[in-house]
């Protein structure tokens, strides 16, 4: 039986090269050096192909998991990632399968809107029967940010056959979040007392993120929507005629 030490070192690997910076140019080809070649790895982050391109997709071979590592650059920062202990982790020695939890926050790049939230992630693993990442896997290295020359994807023992590393990477993580922020939306999510703990917005100076608070929420929240008084006067019976025409249309922008 494989130990547990042996088990948790590759798991340890992935995600090491997880929270490594995404703007190094060996960001991506880091962490392809961590899955199998032979057989085929994949990713599957759960829920709803429509709410996000990285979703409901199952992302095969090298290349795919390559893909799906592009997509979440494209589409998120991410900071702040923190693991829970190991001894915290669900270890299945039969299965070869690991499962654990951590946090971060994240925001979506094209609207500013970021969240914080914890997830999970099954991790699964393999013996290694194919090559080396630099020593022709079928692997596009220039798509993946490394020549095969580069450190990242030079043949060692740790890449090599009979090696533990990744077979199988699935997520579970907060979907609405992401969905809404990808919207734009997450401030609908404030009530009247203002803001909501771990719902983030980009600083206009484009330097991090800063929690919402309640003068700034209140300011977002009056973007676009109606104010309180229209809202009263909708649940009592009396909204403006001009109202009542334009809602049966939907929105004019």
């Amino acid at each position: 039986m494989i130990s547990r030490i042996t088990l948790l070192s590759p798991v340890q690997s992935l995600l090491t090269a997880l929270t490594s910076s995404p703007t190094s140019p060996a960001y991506i080809s880091t962490i392809l050096s961590t899955f199998t070649i032979e057989p085929p790895p994949f990713i599957h982050e759960h829920g709803l192909l429509q709410l996000a391109p990285f979703l409901g997709r199952t992302f095969t071979g090298t290349d795919g998991i390559a893909r799906y590592f592009e997509l979440l650059a494209e589409s998120l920062s991410i900071s702040n990632m923190t693991f829970e202990p190991e001894e915290t982790w669900l270890v299945d020695d039969d299965c070869m399968a690991v499962v654990l939890r951590g946090r971060a926050r994240f925001r979506w790049k094209r609207t500013g809107q970021g969240w914080e939230e914890t997830f999970i992630y099954r991790v699964a693993l393999a013996e290694e029967r194919g090559g080396d990442i630099g020593s022709g896997g079928g692997v596009d290295m220039a798509r993946a940010g490394a020549s095969p020359s580069s450190p990242a994807t030079a043949s060692d023992d740790s890449r090599g056959k009979g090696n533990l590393k990744v077979v199988e990477y699935q997520v579970w993580a907060d979907t609405g979040a992401a969905y809404l922020a990808r919207m734009g939306k997450l401030g609908d999510l404030m009530g009247e007392k203002g803001g909501v703990e771990g719902i983030y917005f980009a600083r206009e100076d484009g330097e991090g993120d800063v929690a919402v608070g309640d003068k700034e929420m209140e300011a977002r929240k009056m973007e676009g929507r109606e104010t309180q008084s229209s809202l009263n006067r909708k649940k009592s019976g009396h909204q403006d005629i001009l109202g009542s025409g334009l809602n049966v249309y939907g929105s004019c922008g």
